[in-house]
């Protein structure tokens, strides 16, 4: 997929809707993580090992639980380009 430098909204609003959970190269899409002007506020990529986790790029770059309670809180919806 052909993505320039953008946004999580501009992902999102890019991504195909719904996707299975958890999919490999799928994206969570996350709201509310800062006052961002738009719904979508970040976007973490799925790791496909089963174990709850996504690419977090975030300080530091780093996996992180998609079940915590601050990642459940803000969550908006997967999507995945294609």
């Amino acid at each position: 997929h052909n993505l320039p430098r953008t946004t999580a909204q501009g992902i999102y609003n890019q991504a195909h809707h719904p996707v299975l959970r958890g999919k490999a190269g799928g994206h969570y899409l996350f709201t509310g993580t800062y006052d961002s002007g738009v719904p979508v506020s970040h976007v973490g990529i799925s790791r496909d090992v089963g174990d709850n986790k996504m690419l977090h790029c975030g300080d530091p770059i780093q996996y992180a639980d998609i079940t915590s309670s601050y990642w459940t809180q803000h969550f908006y919806a997967f999507g995945r380009l294609s």
